[in-house]
């Protein structure tokens, strides 16, 4: 949830992550979790684009991003303690909770099937 909190705020965090359903890529770059969105096989041109357009404000988004990491800051032992929460949990999931995750993850398997290049 650290992760997320920081895109779309607590709140939002929480209940995406307790709702029970897939957020499908158009949602999740207009809730502004993802920056981009492009079809499966074609991550790498994508990459590139990004960095290409971004190039040429290099100096003011490293400020935007200075600024963003004063705010919220990302350090290594926040994210060794994300981890080590995520597995502890992870070890103690009902046959439920398990189950659940079972059918997201068919699920999205399903869905890469029916998708044109694997993105929507």
């Amino acid at each position: 949830m650290s992760l997320l909190s920081r895109r779309v705020g607590v709140h939002r965090a929480e209940r995406m992550m307790t709702d029970k359903r897939i957020y499908s890529a158009p949602e999740l770059l207009e809730m502004g979790v993802i920056d981009e969105m492009c079809p499966t096989g074609h991550g790498v041109q994508a990459v590139e684009r990004f960095i290409a357009a971004h190039a040429k404000r290099r100096a003011a988004r490293l400020a935007l991003q200075h600024s963003r990491y004063r705010i919220a800051p990302l350090d290594y032992h926040e994210l060794s303690v994300v981890v080590d929460e995520w597995v502890e949990t992870a070890q103690h999931l009902s046959a439920e909770e398990i189950r659940t995750m079972d059918m997201f993850i068919m699920m999205q398997q399903g869905l890469q099937h029916k998708l044109p290049g694997g993105a929507e």
